[in-house]
């Protein structure tokens, strides 16, 4: 029987009867093992608090202070599997955010969905980013960040449209484009 070294997330008393203190609910074989709902896991390892303060969690986290926790066969963040459990799936594309700006926190009432730069700018508004960058007012061509010539990358990160557009009119880029309209050959 394989034994395991974190805490079993079933509370068998076959295997406890057993001796086996710290076995997996699936390498089991008593028959009495029933995995705990990942609900019922979720808020033991909560230290929960008045409705407007944070929840912490205290189960194990990543570097960045995020509570980590099992969810199906993966490993999820604290704070999705916390929102997923009371207010249902998260749609693609979008993040669990938290407006308290505490990793630690599973609290639902501070958590809300948001887009990756939604995440990003939410970072800057807050202080949090790197704030060198969020200082430039120009690009490094000289180009003023203002509202018409700031694009944003899907990673978030800010472009300057003046360079992106000076950067596919050159001689070489638009020779490019000349071919691939001329041959109708798919691009690679």
């Amino acid at each position: 029987m394989t034994i395991w070294n974190h805490k079993p997330s079933c509370m068998c008393r076959g295997c406890h009867q057993k001796g086996i203190r710290w076995a997996h609910p699936e390498a089991c074989r008593c028959r009495v093992c029933v995995p705990l709902p990942v609900e019922e896991r979720l808020w033991r390892k909560v230290v929960r608090g008045q409705p407007d303060t944070c929840w912490l969690w205290k189960g194990s986290r990543d570097k960045g202070g995020y509570g980590r926790i099992l969810h199906g066969k993966r490993i999820d963040s604290a704070h999705r599997v916390a929102w997923t459990v009371t207010n249902g799936p998260v749609p693609d594309g979008l993040w669990v955010l938290h407006r308290c700006d505490n990793p630690a926190c599973v609290n639902p009432s501070h958590l809300f969905l948001g887009t990756r730069t939604d995440n990003v700018r939410d970072m800057f508004v807050k202080g949090r980013g790197n704030s060198a960058n969020a200082r430039k007012t120009h690009c490094p061509k000289g180009h003023e960040y203002d509202a018409k010539n700031t694009g944003y990358a899907k990673s978030g990160a800010r472009r300057c449209r003046a360079c992106d557009r000076a950067q596919h009119s050159t001689p070489e880029c638009l020779a490019r484009k000349r071919q691939r309209r001329v041959t109708s050959e798919p691009r690679v």
